[in-house]
């Protein structure tokens, strides 16, 4: 598998916690949305506040126009035929990343321990930080460019903790490969 596919997606996404309830494109409490190909394969993972956002988006895509200059989101999802999924995210239910951190010492899941216990909310910022990291870091392509990077600053945090907790609870590495989370251990 080259891609990973909306429905692993959310599956190892809700096995960590997060909320997610799906919704249509324009619904006024849909606050997060994965442009998707006919195939189910993710490319793209956005949020919004504003519920326009993902209208606004699917009406560029829906508007190419062969003739005029485009902006590379377009063309993507314009060439893979995409679809544009929504979602509400509610919240973070706790529990199931917990169990799964009982397993786990470091930093990373000391801090994501605490953050998870406290009243701390997560918001849908967060949520799509999850989403993109899962990608990320199970080793699939993803067109964002907000969260998506290699070797940026996100190692540590509590979105790319609760993301490499859910590659290694949903997302199973090939036999050899390096597992995130003994990196994490590591730190």
């Amino acid at each position: 598998m080259l891609t990973l596919t909306l429905s692993n997606l959310v599956n190892a996404a809700v096995g960590v916690g997060l909320r997610l309830e799906p919704r249509s494109v324009g619904d006024r409490d849909a606050n997060l949305y994965v442009w998707c190909t006919p195939e189910d394969e993710v490319l793209y993972v956005g949020k919004s506040s504003n519920h326009r956002r993902a209208i606004d988006e699917h009406g560029f895509v829906r508007r190419y126009d062969p003739q005029s200059v485009n902006v590379g989101f377009v063309m993507l999802q314009r060439r893979q035929r995409a679809t544009c999924m929504a979602f509400r995210f509610v919240e973070v239910d706790p529990r199931p990343a917990l169990t799964f951190l009982e397993q786990w010492e470091g930093r990373s899941f000391t801090r994501l321990q605490e953050d998870l216990n406290s009243a701390t909310p997560w918001t849908e910022a967060d949520a799509e930080l999850v989403l993109i990291r899962i990608a990320v870091l199970a080793g699939f392509p993803i067109a964002n460019s907000t969260g998506s990077g290699q070797w940026e600053s996100s190692f540590g945090t509590r979105t790319n903790t609760l993301a490499a907790l859910a590659v290694d609870q949903f997302l199973a590495l090939p036999d050899g490969e390096v597992d995130v989370l003994q990196q994490l251990a590591g730190d």
